[in-house]
Formats: C-alpha cells, structure tokens, sequence
C-alpha cells in the first residue's frame, strides 16, 4: 500500500504544476460524477425503460412467439457455459480468479439488473435460471472436460455453426415454426443479429485480405492495401 501511495504520489504530485493539474481534474471529476449520480438517482426518469423493456430488447416480435427467443436464449448460454469449462478444463484451480470475477459479475448483472429494471417475477425467474445454467454448465465442463478425449473436445466448436443456424429458424420461422418478418425483428435483438452477420462475413474477408497483402502478384497484393488502408484511414462516419 505504501508503494502504491508513493507511486500516486510521484505520477500526480511530482511537480508544482502537476499537482495544479491533478487538483483540477480531481475536482471536476468529482463534480462530474456527483451530478452523474445525482441526476441518475433523484431525476432520470427510469419508468420509461421498465414499460417499453420488451420493446428496446425484441423490437415488435410477437408476444406469443417470444418463447422461442426464450429457447434461443437458454441454448446460447448453456452452450457458452460449455464452452468456458472445456477452455478450463485440466487448470488448477479450477475457479482461477477471473472466472470468479466473471461469475460474480454474472450473477450481480442477473440479480441486480433485473431488480433495477423491475421487471415482472417470471422473467426475472426466468434470468435466474439461465444464468445458473450457464454457472453450472461450466462448472461440470470444468471438471470433467479434462477426461473427455481431445476429439471431442475440439469437436464442441461444431455446436456453436450449428446453434447459429438453428438461432435463425428459431427467429425467421419455418420448419413447422410461424413465420416472423424481418419487419418485426427490432431493439437489441436486431443488434445482435447484424453484429454476429457482420462478425461472420468480415472474418473471412479479412484473413483473405490479409493472405492478399502478402501475395506476389502485383494487383491482387496492392489492390488488399489500398482496400485496406481506405477502411483503416477513411473516417467512420463516410462509411455509414
């Protein structure tokens, strides 16, 4: 702790002028945040959020087709449980300290943030058991991933291309399910659909681009470096 002070101490304080400096950002911070928290406790009106929830996290998906987002949901986090375990299989400890940081902030985001939003005690039931899945299916992975044979255990990325397609039967419909427009699809539920369509295809096009920086053939390999120096140097905003 002394250390640590003295190191504090050096980094803000180590001259006249950054002290000065120090003072004053220490003092707006704390303004800042103390108007943070005040608006946030005692102003924010957080009553909009809890009545239009369902509309910010699935847009205008029909009510009575919202058990398969459910379902969804439910695989999605077992399978990330899974997964977790199998990467911890054989560590010692079995729990290492990030992991436990990870649970705990699991199970505070599942408690507390259902509690803050007030949401109805079915759904918050519904949290409760989803993550405790995702809990307990790492712990098992965790514990027995290590005897499983090499095989298998490579094998479980299989599970995440095939629950990616099983995901988008789930949400579009088909297969006996009652087909859901697109136009329906909205809120966090179309961010999340664009960000992972975004992930898949630009991952290939990527490692192609790259493989191209690298070729002997003058046109492919200038032609991956412009391509790539525009999308790195052109601002974000003239892309959108």
């Amino acid at each position: 702790m002394t250390i640590s002070f003295q190191r504090l101490r050096r980094e803000l304080f180590a001259t006249p002028l950054d002290g000065l400096i120090s003072l004053v950002l220490i003092g707006v911070l704390l303004a800042a945040g103390s108007a943070f928290l005040k608006w946030m406790l005692f102003q924010a009106q957080w009553t909009v959020i809890q009545a239009n929830s369902t509309l910010f996290a699935l847009g205008r998906y029909p009510i009575d087709q919202q058990w398969r987002l459910w379902l969804l949901t439910t695989l999605l986090a077992l399978a990330t449980g899974t997964t977790w375990g199998l990467l911890r299989s054989g560590s010692t400890p079995r729990w290492p300290r990030n992991d436990l940081v990870a649970a705990v902030l699991l199970i505070a985001l599942a408690s507390a943030g259902t509690w803050a939003l007030q949401l109805p005690f079915p759904i918050q039931l519904r949290w409760w058991l989803i993550s405790g899945g995702l809990l307990v299916c790492r712990g098992v992975a965790g514990r027995f991933g290590s005897s499983l044979p090499l095989a298998v255990r490579r094998g479980a990325a299989v599970v995440w291309p095939v629950l990616y397609l099983i995901g988008m039967v789930l949400i579009s419909g088909g297969l006996g399910l009652m087909p859901v427009p697109s136009s329906e699809w909205g809120g966090l539920l179309l961010t999340l659909l664009q960000s992972s369509f975004a992930i898949l295809l630009c991952f290939p096009l990527g490692v192609m681009l790259a493989l191209g920086r690298r070729s002997e053939l003058p046109l492919l390999r200038w032609g991956s470096v412009v391509y790539i120096e525009f999308i790195r140097g052109a601002p974000l905003i003239t892309l959108l």
